[in-house]
């Protein structure tokens, strides 16, 4: 069972190094596009948090993490919050 648990997280280790050099790659690429191609700073950001938003999109994909239920009155108020922030639609009377 020992052997097993190790096992496991030698993978676990060996990919999160794998995904460091991934991550660190991607900053140098988009950093050296960014000097020699004319990137305005707001094209270099997007770049960089593109990236990261794509990858954590996989991760969320990946690991799927739980809903958490809200109570009824909780949702209400969010949805009222919401409502009257005019980022959802009033109900139909």
């Amino acid at each position: 069972m020992a052997e097993s648990a190790a096992a496991r997280e030698r993978r676990i280790g060996l990919a999160c190094a794998l995904l460091l050099i991934f991550v660190w790659a991607g900053f140098h690429v988009a950093a050296r596009l960014g000097s020699t191609q004319h990137l305005t700073p707001w094209d270099m950001g997007a770049l960089r948090m593109g990236g990261a938003f794509l990858g954590a999109l996989l991760l969320l994909a990946w690991f799927r993490p739980p809903r958490l239920p809200l109570p009824r009155e909780e949702t209400a108020a969010l949805a009222e919050v919401l409502r009257g922030m005019g980022l959802i639609a009033d109900r139909a009377a």
